[in-house]
Order: C-alpha cells, then structure tokens, then sequence
C-alpha cells in the first residue's frame, strides 16, 4: 500500500472511528506526519492498531501525537516500539478514555509503566509483553 493510505482513507472517511493497520505492508511505512494527517481528518477516532507498521522505532512523537489529536481514543495497539516515560504520561492524560493498550514487544521503563498505569484509570485490557531497555 501507498505510504499514505492513512491519509486517504481519514480524507474519504472523516467520521472513521476505528482503524486497524497492523502488520500491514506500507511503502516505507506509516511516519508521524502521516498519523498528524489521518488524526486531523478523523476527529472522533476511538480504536487504532499501528503494530509494526511505524517508520521510526521511537515512538515518543506518535504518542504525544495522539494525545492532542485522539483525544477520544479508546484503545491503542502498537508492537516493537519505544515508549518513553514523558510521551506515556502525556497519552494517559490526553486520551481520558483509554480503556485498552496493547503493548507487544515494545522498550519502556519499568516506573514510566508505573505512572501509565496510574494515569489511565479507565483501562480494563492490558496486553503487555514489553522488554526493559538498558535503563531498566
């Protein structure tokens, strides 16, 4: 698929509430600036799977990304990431309804999990199978 497919589908569906690309096969894969624009074109988001489809392995901009644009997001799927500890806490916060997060083989420090799990009160699905990172 075109690297930006998300584009299009958030410009053809604007009233989209649920996408699931993952593992899907995107030419060069999904960037940030490609969720800005499908984020922006779908304001009532609620359900997104974007495991193993991200161009960067950081995943710090993505998440901060979400919170100030998916505000009514409901669940989040994201595979073989890093999650940094400031960019989990601004997604429990920016997205108030979180209720399931699936995280399969991402990087993320054990306390910044802590403080997720804290802030998104709303969960009720947790998959993790998450690997600490050289800091713990």
């Amino acid at each position: 698929m075109p690297a930006n497919t998300l584009s299009l589908l958030g410009t053809a569906f604007p009233t989209l509430t649920a996408l699931d690309v993952g593992y899907g096969f995107y030419q060069g894969g999904v960037s940030v600036d490609e969720l800005s624009r499908f984020c922006s074109s779908c304001p009532g988001l609620q359900h997104l799977d974007l495991s193993m489809v991200t161009t960067t392995r950081e995943f710090g901009h993505g998440l901060s990304l979400l919170s100030r644009r998916a505000p009514a997001l409901r669940s989040l799927a994201v595979h073989g990431v890093e999650l940094p500890a400031t960019a989990l806490a601004q997604l429990a916060r920016g997205c108030p309804c979180l209720e399931r997060i699936h995280m399969v083989d991402c990087d993320v420090e054990a306390e910044a999990l802590a403080t997720f799990l804290q802030l998104a009160t709303r969960l009720r699905d947790i998959y993790l199978t998450c690997r600490p990172n050289p800091s713990g």
